[in-house]
């Protein structure tokens, strides 16, 4: 009695450490799941942009991703239409875009963004453009921008209207904008040429943000 008492506490001992184990494994492997997913979250964009004008095309749409503490910044993909005009053809452009919004004022449901720094990289989707200069050019260095590949920097102000924290099933706010971009063509040519004036260089552009919730943390 006392060998069959010793071995069913011992089969009982076993088996409470292997379901403890069990239970154990199964926690990490929830847990590693979870981080993954909050990984993978990351790169769920959380915003809609819409935009008018501003040197990357007649109109612009896209999408956003906010990050950082307070969301200060903002990594915007955005593809451009540009029509006929001069050229003779349709012409479409890929802009990628860096925001900075490091202040933010008002109340609940409105807030005023009073300054937005961007940097933004755009090109043109037509072979005509060039990132290296054709061999029909005289010699090295006598065009050596890339006509394939604009850069600017900008300043802007956000207008942001947010809905109710009840009222957020798939849209938290709604942001109208407008920006200033100076484009490196425009500032290099104004260095040796005075005749060109501001309204070369500036460049105005305005636009839309719907702001997703997209069920991480709130940004409003």
């Amino acid at each position: 009695m006392l060998m069959s008492s010793f071995l069913s506490a011992s089969a009982q001992t076993a088996d409470s450490t292997s379901s403890a184990n069990t239970q154990q494994a199964e926690e990490l492997f929830n847990q590693k799941m979870e981080r993954r997913k909050e990984v993978w979250a990351n790169f769920i964009p959380n915003s809609v942009i819409g935009q008018f004008a501003g040197n990357i095309g007649l109109v612009e749409a896209g999408m956003g991703w906010s990050y950082g503490k307070h969301n200060r910044w903002e990594t915007q993909f955005l593809l451009g239409y540009v029509p006929k005009f001069k050229s003779g053809e349709n012409d479409f452009t890929l802009t990628l875009r860096e925001n900075l919004a490091p202040w933010q004022v008002g109340k609940h449901n409105m807030k005023f963004t009073p300054g937005v720094f961007s940097l933004t990289f755009s090109s043109i989707l037509n072979d005509k453009y060039w990132f290296v200069m054709p061999e029909k050019y005289p010699e090295e260095g006598y065009y050596w921008l890339k006509t394939r590949l604009r850069t600017q920097i900008g300043f802007g102000e956000r207008l942001t209207f947010v809905r109710a924290r009840e009222a957020r099933k798939n849209l938290e706010a709604v942001s109208i904008y407008y920006q200033l971009e100076l484009d490196d063509i425009g500032i290099l040519s104004a260095i040796p040429n005075k005749q060109i004036t501001l309204y070369d260089i500036v460049h105005f552009g305005c636009g839309v943000v719907f702001h997703l919730n997209n069920h991480k943390k709130h940004s409003f």
